[in-house]
């Protein structure tokens, strides 16, 4: 019997950072305990579904455990569906043994009293746990880990990581503040903290580098088919990884493995370990790999790097396009020399994303965070797109005169469309006509081989008040209660799908940062809507609803958003996610609407 010893969750970000979550308590001390799993090593991003296993023998092979917790609202409410959790909760969650299961047959066994998980399993298996909210969890933690340099030594600067775990290998606590008061208390010997609190509080933790566990050199091809490699600390272009080479080849001490997967340097290790990554230089980019090789600084060509040192913006680390007219065309599906009106899109950005890699059960869909390229169609949807039930009659206003981006009003009045399919008050997304025609209908125009380059991902479909969206600023507060702590609507708060349609913030994002500290509902200066590419002049649906009435934000003919009937009929630009597999050549198109991006492959 194999006994689950302690989980550390990993990230790679010009260092390797180890984490481990340590104990909370609100009122009384909340221990929160680990489950003894090492999860892979991701370069700039923590990858949180494939997990190496340590159980404390030499080796299990093929042992994989998934850990899910139920879903809360931002009260700490309980919440229909699970999401995947790094670690095995203790404070305010119960262990769901009739939910939990092993897919070869594997024997789960937890202990309650010192939450320890023994699996017994006669070979390979992949084991899920389930744990229901039985509490509100009122502290939120925010981590802040040293920067290193290539030599593992701290820097003065930090970064917020991407879960609250604290790196427990490779750091030690070095500071922290929380808002009303409460304190904080650290042991390094046991590798956890506690929070003592009379009531909610937000703290940020600040973690010191200290001697570092695991190290990463990179070495990129100094040019196109060179056999010279230069060291570099940060990834800016296209590559492939040389493993298996008998010279300049890439690998890792002991057992530990490494590869390289869209965009990111990832090692899958147990132990300490020395790395080193030689990359060819590549035509085919993947979507990160995209926006790093056209980024140059924020804003310049209207792209923004949406970091945590970007004012007001969304702090997901994306890549987005803002401005008038910037170069982000993509032909989808033809391979015409002039892209046909209806396969031209634009590209949103690369946004972070949970992607379905499981559905097996819809109640406990199984997905995996990823940054993929967001694209919208360049036009609106005809009646030869959809069916004609989900509206019948043109959009009968347009902005006269227009006064955004030339070219982008089109001649001709949109098709109008229910975004509940009928003139129902009310419905929620994932029984909408309107989102089962664009899943079934809309993707049926498409040949098989462009739709299985679509992503199903999770859609944020729980909306928020006119308050939270169209009456608050800055932009990344519409960012926040739109995508991540919106209000659940017929518990309702994401729905799996390949196509929908944008986000407030989407649209918010659209234009350059000097806008961003106003209001969605002032988006209708004259500035504002001539420097926005995604206003085209006509109404729009927005996938957000307002969870105080019946209704959905809509941006305006004149470019702010509001929140529309869902009896009246608006225009339709479908959204969707490209799968990480999708490769584009920058070096062979310049993405303008005569010469748009192209899929490779």
């Amino acid at each position: 019997m194999d006994r689950i010893k302690g989980l550390l969750n990993k990230d790679i970000s010009s260092w390797i950072k180890k984490y481990k979550i340590g104990i909370a308590s609100v009122l009384v001390l909340v221990l929160l305990g680990i489950v003894g799993m090492f999860v892979t090593y991701a370069y700039y991003q923590v990858n949180d579904t494939t997990k190496v296993i340590n159980a404390g023998v030499t080796e299990i092979p093929d042992l994989e455990i998934r850990v899910y917790a139920q879903i809360r609202d931002s009260n700490g409410n309980g919440l229909n569906g699970y999401g995947e959790y790094p670690y095995i909760p203790q404070a305010g969650y119960q262990y769901n043994s009739a939910s939990s299961y092993c897919v070869n047959g594997g024997i789960i066994n937890y202990s309650s009293t010192n939450h320890n998980v023994d699996i017994t399993s006669d070979g390979v298996d992949l084991c899920y746990l389930y744990f229901d909210s039985i509490a509100q969890l009122d502290i939120t933690i925010n981590v802040m880990a040293e920067n290193v340099d290539n030599d593992g030594v701290g820097v003065g600067t930090y970064t917020k990581l991407e879960t609250a775990a604290l790196p427990s290998v490779g750091y030690t606590l070095s500071s922290y503040t929380c808002t009303n008061g409460s304190t904080i208390s650290y042991s390094e010997a046991d590798n956890l903290y506690t929070v003592n609190s009379s009531g909610k509080d937000e703290c940020t933790i600040y973690m010191d580098a200290v001697n570092p566990d695991i190290s990463l050199k990179m070495f990129v091809q100094a040019s196109e088919n060179s056999s010279e490699y230069t060291e570099v600390s940060k990834l800016k272009g296209c590559y492939t990884m040389r493993k298996n080479e008998t010279d300049h080849n890439s690998s890792c001490t002991g057992t530990s493995e490494i590869d390289y997967i869209n965009g990111k340097v990832v090692i899958s290790a147990t132990s300490k370990t020395d790395c080193i990554a030689y990359l060819d230089i590549s035509n085919e980019c993947s979507g990160l790999e995209l926006m790093r090789t056209l980024y140059k600084g924020q804003g310049v060509d209207g792209l923004y790097y949406h970091n945590d040192k970007l004012t007001n913006g969304a702090g997901d680390y994306s890549y987005r396009y803002a401005g008038a007219n910037p170069n982000n065309y993509i032909c989808f599906g033809s391979d015409a020399s002039t892209c046909p009106d209806t396969n031209l899109y634009r590209i949103i950005g690369v946004i972070p994303v949970d992607v379905v890699v499981d559905a097996t059960d819809p109640n406990n869909i199984v997905t995996e965070k990823q940054s993929l390229i967001k694209i919208i169609k360049n036009d609106y949807l005809t009646t030869t797109d959809v069916s004609s039930g989900t509206g019948t009659y043109n959009t009968s206003y347009k902005a006269d005169p227009f006064n955004g981006p030339a070219g982008n009003q089109p001649d001709d009045y949109p098709q109008g469309y229910y975004w509940c399919g009928t003139k129902s008050t009310m419905c929620a997304w994932s029984s909408s006509l309107l989102n089962s025609e664009l899943n079934s209908t809309f993707l049926s125009t498409m040949a098989s081989q462009n739709t299985n380059k679509i992503a199903t991902v999770m859609w944020k479909v729980g909306g928020n008040t006119a308050t939270n969206i169209s009456h608050v600023a800055p932009i990344s507060n519409v960012y926040n209660n739109e995508i991540i702590n919106p209000v659940a609507m017929y518990d309702e708060l994401e729905s799996p799908n390949k196509v929908a349609l944008m986000y407030v913030s989407d649209y918010g994002y659209a234009t350059p940062k000097d806008a961003w500290l106003y209001q969605l509902s002032a988006y209708n200066t004259l500035t504002i809507i001539a420097n926005n590419w995604l206003y085209r002049g006509y109404y729009d649906w927005t996938i957000t609803r307002n969870s105080e009435e019946s209704r959905v934000f809509q941006v305006s003919t004149y470019g702010a958003t509001g929140a529309s009937l869902t009896s009246h009929a608006l225009g339709v630009r479908p959204v969707f996610y490209l799968k990480k597999e999708v490769t584009i050549n920058p070096s062979l198109h310049t993405g303008s609407k005569i010469d748009p991006f192209r899929i490779v492959s």
